[in-house]
């Protein structure tokens, strides 16, 4: 009996032994808080003329927990600051009305522990325009007049960066420049498809009565302002798939205008004077009836009849077809001959 209890007494006083020991030792002490160290990864930003968005991007070394991020700057051309991106600050900037380049500075502020503080500098430089008007265009019609003579345009388009009706026709509240100008390259083949020409145009290659800028009133039944050009420097390149357009114009007060434009471009193919060829086989119909027919000339008894051809009926029967054609013919006194005439182009 004596040895088992001894026994339990050993076991009892080794363990409130080792607990007596345990509160003796020391608890470890936290580490001290890193100071942070923050970098803009962009610190110095080109902000284009038109303006738009744009971004600061940053990183936090020994981030702080419950640290906050914010901008301060005098610059009121500048706005509309967005923190919800982790290591983003968003923005953005107004286009650039001025004659002269203009800098902004952003003040990146990281603020930790309520009263610390790390700041860091932004320069925002954004160019100026040297032109009084400035489009980027996002629609550019157009068509090729096929018959016209070297000293004509035979090409014209419409740029503009809002919309042009599904008929071509220009609508309300709508600014548009017209440009007329003329190329030795004509196309070939799908009419349907019919390619820009590429090269350098002057003054010297255009239309002045029809290379104008124009705006379109509220109504759409008039224009509000126009102004034709008296000067010129037009570039139209390609770049793979797209067309690219680069227009330096100055119209009759002095004002000087930049067109740029880059996407797809559709050209009609047209007569001379305006009206859409036939470019495939054609069946007038049944109704098919002269419109006119007028006597041009006769050289050695062979007349020139001029003959216009229509399944035009009224006003609500579009689509229609017209045809000229000039007839060569016998001369009777006047008047065609019963017979079968082949008009050759």
């Amino acid at each position: 009996m004596k040895r088992f209890f001894s026994l339990v007494m050993t076991v009892t006083m080794v363990t409130l032994l080792s607990v007596s020991c345990n509160k003796n030792k020391p608890e470890p002490e936290p580490e001290p808080q890193k100071t942070p160290v923050v970098t803009i990864s962009n610190p110095i930003i080109e902000v284009a003329i038109e303006g738009g968005n744009y971004e600061i991007s940053y990183s936090v070394e020994n981030p702080v927990e419950k640290a906050t991020v914010s901008i301060e700057t005098e610059c009121e051309w500048v706005k509309d600051f967005d923190y919800s991106t982790p290591n983003i600050v968003k923005f953005f900037a107004q286009a650039n009305e001025l004659k002269e380049e203009r800098e902004a500075k952003l003040y990146f502020r990281y603020t930790y522990e309520d009263s610390l503080v790390i700041e860091k500098e932004v320069l925002l430089q954004q160019t100026f325009n040297p032109y009084d008007k400035r489009m980027v265009a996002t629609t550019v019609v157009g068509a090729f007049f096929s018959g016209r003579n070297s000293l004509q345009a035979n090409y014209a388009i419409y740029l503009t960066d809002g919309e042009i009706g599904d008929d071509s026709s220009l609508l309300p509240s709508t600014q548009y420049y017209r440009i007329d100008f003329h190329s030795d390259i004509e196309p070939t083949g799908d009419y349907d498809n019919i390619p820009i020409p590429e090269g350098h145009y002057t003054y010297d290659d255009l239309d002045i009565d029809m290379t104008r800028w124009l705006l379109v009133n509220d109504a759409g039944d008039a224009l509000a302002g126009s102004a034709y050009m008296q000067d010129a420097d037009i570039t139209i390149t390609r770049d793979g798939e797209n067309v690219v357009i680069e227009a330096i114009l100055t119209d009759e007060i002095g004002l000087t205008h930049c067109i740029n434009f880059k996407g797809q471009v559709k050209l009609q193919y047209l007569s001379a004077y305006g009206h859409a060829l036939i470019t495939r086989d054609v069946e007038l119909g049944a109704d098919t009836y002269i419109v006119n027919a007028s006597y041009l000339d006769d050289n050695n008894k062979v007349m020139a009849v001029n003959l216009q051809m229509s399944d035009y009926t009224d006003v609500t029967s579009k689509p229609f077809t017209i045809c000229n054609y000039t007839l060569y013919a016998p001369y009777d006194n006047y008047k065609l001959l019963p017979g079968t005439y082949k008009i050759n182009t």
